[in-house]
């Protein structure tokens, strides 16, 4: 799978609509590398393997969405300051398909309910910040839905938990861009928010791995 999703790399970059708000933003299709596609398949088998290695199997189902196109969606965030609207919510589409499945498999239909609160309490929280602080890109919030609801099959804490870490992450990366930028005489900019929020189900299930927990 993470070698299927570099190797769809460039027909699924060069498909992307650029937005229109954009101006001296990297085009997509200029992300289509040799080195963009190690990054997305080291990340997408990295995310997968921490999936199947805590979770049992029909569960790992509810993560393969975030761990494909939500990793995808990061990568590029982390090149462009974007998120593409499309590939995010083709994504989230996917984790309701299959949280449907996982339900089906295992006679369990918590678990849709489990992902809806997580993905509204997560998406909610980051629409409020979106509103009222100006910190955020509204694709941040289509970003949070879809890493919620995935934390959110795993319960309500697990949500909670994933945005806590994916927070921590996000602000030591956003003080190292900051101290970055000023370093080199430019004036602090925006920073790519995306790769943190994705990070936050991983980093907890790597923590409920850890001895003692």
């Amino acid at each position: 799978m993470a070698a299927g999703t570099a190797a769809a790399l460039g027909p699924l970059l060069r498909s992307l609509p650029e937005p229109r708000d954009a101006p001296g933003k990297t085009p997509y299709a200029a992300l289509v590398t040799p080195a963009t596609r190690l990054v997305v398949g080291v990340t997408v088998f990295a995310a997968l393997a921490v999936s199947v290695i805590a979770l049992p199997w029909p569960q790992v189902l509810a993560l393969l969405p975030l761990g494909t196109g939500g990793v995808l969606a990061a990568v590029i965030d982390a090149r462009t300051t974007y998120l593409p609207r499309s590939l995010v919510w083709g994504a989230t589409a996917g984790l309701a398909l299959c949280v449907g499945v996982v339900a089906a498999l295992t006679g369990d239909w918590q678990v849709p309910v489990l992902a809806a609160g997580g993905s509204l309490l997560v998406g909610g929280l980051f629409w409020l910040l979106w509103r009222t602080t100006g910190g955020f890109g509204f694709g941040d919030v289509r970003l949070a839905l879809l890493a919620g609801g995935t934390a959110g099959t795993l319960g309500v804490s697990a949500a909670l938990w994933a945005a806590l870490l994916g927070a921590l992450v996000g602000a030591a990366w956003g003080l190292a861009c900051q101290v970055s930028d000023r370093g080199a005489g430019r004036p602090p900019g925006p920073f790519p928010y995306g790769p943190s929020l994705v990070a936050g189900p991983y980093l907890w299930l790597v923590w409920t791995m850890l001895p003692g927990w």
